[in-house]
């Protein structure tokens, strides 16, 4: 019995549990080590993927600042587009303007000349029917 209490133990469940033998080698180390191990290599893993996310965010606000100078080039050139077209269009109607005021004062000269011309034939008409009067009051 004393050669089974050598190798058998008291634990705290009150069982009878084998001995460590002292031969062999308790190594505590190992899975402490695999520990370490498998910790390193998860900050590894979270490090390389914050350097990803990292990486990700810069692409994304470069890509936002050129998508923003993009639209500011695209809204100056349609300003720049739609001002020369408004002075474009101001200048074509200034011409026609300019064209029908001609036109205007031409008709409304012609008129005029129109109405001076029937004028001076209804005075020559009257003068020479008061001449044709006198005559004939002259000759009575």
């Amino acid at each position: 019995m004393s050669e089974l209490q050598d190798e058998m133990s008291w634990s705290d469940s009150g069982w009878m549990d084998p001995a460590p033998s002292p031969m062999e080698p308790s190594n505590p180390s190992t899975p402490m080590k695999s520990a370490a191990a498998s910790a390193r290599k998860a900050a590894v893993k979270r490090a390389v993927k914050v350097a990803v996310v990292k990486k990700a965010v810069r692409k994304a606000r470069a890509k936002k600042a050129v998508k923003r100078a993009v639209k500011k080039a695209v809204r100056t050139k349609k300003r720049a587009v739609r001002r020369t077209l408004r002075t474009r269009r101001r200048a074509v109607k200034r011409v026609l303007r300019t064209k029908k005021r001609a036109a205007r004062r031409m008709a409304r000269t012609r008129r005029r000349a129109v109405r001076q011309a029937g004028r001076k034939v209804r005075r020559a008409v009257r003068k020479t029917a008061r001449k044709a009067r006198r005559a004939v009051r002259k000759r009575t």
